[in-house]
């Protein structure tokens, strides 16, 4: 079933509007006819900009498990709404809750995810230490990539990577670790930033790889990329992003299992 959903990527303002029509979300925009979104083919929603939320319609999404995550144009995620309904693996996240209590565990979680990262970034390409700050890795990024103006460049990969970690957010709550996950950011370890950031530096060649098509215009260079563009960019890589989130989650199980307290 899960496969055979998709995720729904929304860019508006707050004339947008999304109510509850039955069983699908009804898109309300000026000057356009709306929209109907059937809520049992959507598998995750990014909803980017100001678009105004009826709270009915976030009820509907609870209703068939429908995690909603909130951007702004810039791709930066502001909140974030999760069904309490998830498919949960219980083992992981006993694992994990267990390891958020125990303060060895979660230092050698900390650790492990440190090594993650470098193991990520050596990847890569030499000299790219500072890719785990979000604004150097988009112009290092950019530095890389012909036929892109930079402001243009940055803010799409800013989306992409928006894109990224509402796909890692979305894995760790259906795997139950969201609670496990809040108990871990108390003690210092922000679990599902530090992954994100390892499946952003494990994804970036096919990032880089993507992005010089968006930019084949007839040798002209690029001043503007689409959001639609983004979107296409990111649904491309579907096969690596879910490759490289069952083997992050693999390893993580794995870890959590070597050094349960």
């Amino acid at each position: 079933m899960e496969n055979t959903r998709e995720i729904v990527y929304l860019r508006g303002n707050a004339d947008w509007r999304l109510v509850i029509d039955g069983p699908a979300l009804r898109l309300k925009r000026p000057r356009q006819s709306d929209q109907l979104l059937p809520l049992r083919r959507i598998r995750q929603i990014n909803s980017h900009g100001a678009i105004h939320w009826d709270t009915q319609a976030l009820m509907g999404c609870a209703r068939y498990g429908i995690p909603v995550y909130f951007c702004n144009l810039d791709g930066e995620m502001l909140a974030r709404f999760l069904p309490p309904s998830a498919p949960m693996l219980e083992d992981l996240g006993e694992l994990l809750e267990a390891c958020a209590t125990d303060p060895e565990c979660s230092r050698k979680l900390h650790r492990w995810i440190q090594a993650q990262r470098r193991i990520a970034q050596n990847r890569l390409a030499a000299g790219t230490e500072r890719l785990a700050d979000r604004r150097r890795r988009s112009e290092w990024a950019a530095g890389n990539t012909p036929g892109l103006s930079r402001p243009a460049y940055k803010k799409a990969w800013r989306q992409l990577e928006c894109f990224l970690e509402c796909d890692l957010r979305r894995t760790l709550w259906q795997q139950g670790l969201e609670p496990a996950g809040e108990s871990l950011i108390l003690r210092g370890l922000p679990l599902e930033e530090l992954l994100a950031e390892i499946l952003i530096l494990q994804l970036m060649p096919d990032m880089l790889q993507g992005f010089p098509a968006l930019a084949a215009r007839k040798g002209k260079r690029l001043e503007k990329i689409r959001f639609e563009q983004v979107v296409s960019l990111h649904h491309r890589m579907r096969s690596a992003i879910e490759r490289n989130l069952d083997r992050l989650m693999h390893q993580l199980h794995l870890h959590l299992l070597e050094n349960r307290p």
